[in-house]
């Protein structure tokens, strides 16, 4: 079974946004944004997560949609990810997640889509997707 992580670098949530409704109900959303409101929200101080928490939530929900893939005959087979970081440690660790969390018998292809960013990511990042999309709205 393939599996797809669309991975999402943009400037704003109303263009992730509009990019998430172009899949409709057929993919699983994992929003860095959302992610590390959702733990301000829970913090009695509304402190924001460090990083690790961050990651920490984002491998859970990652762990709860592979249970979900096993289960399910008609889960998503796309998952999408909103960067906050474009570099080579978060795309070697969220691919090393994703590959770990899976089974053998899936495979991963992982995509990167840019919107409407002048910032160009440091040498050698690109190399890790199997797929670049450029997009100018």
């Amino acid at each position: 079974m393939n599996i797809t992580v669309e991975c999402i670098w943009c400037n704003s949530k109303t263009e992730f946004n509009r990019f998430v409704r172009l899949y409709g109900d057929c993919a699983y959303v994992i929003n860095y944004l959302e992610v590390t409101n959702k733990l301000m929200k829970a913090d009695a101080f509304g402190k924001i997560p460090s990083d690790h928490m961050i990651g920490l939530h984002i491998h859970g929900q990652i762990k709860m949609y592979s249970s979900k893939l096993e289960k399910f005959d008609k889960h998503p087979k796309t998952i999408i990810y909103l960067l906050k970081r474009l570099n080579k440690e978060t795309t070697d660790a969220l691919r090393k997640t994703v590959t770990n969390l899976l089974d053998e018998e899936h495979d991963l292809s992982m995509n990167l889509t840019v919107i409407n960013r002048d910032d160009y990511p440091k040498r050698g990042v690109l190399s890790k997707f199997d797929s670049v999309k450029f997009l100018e709205k």
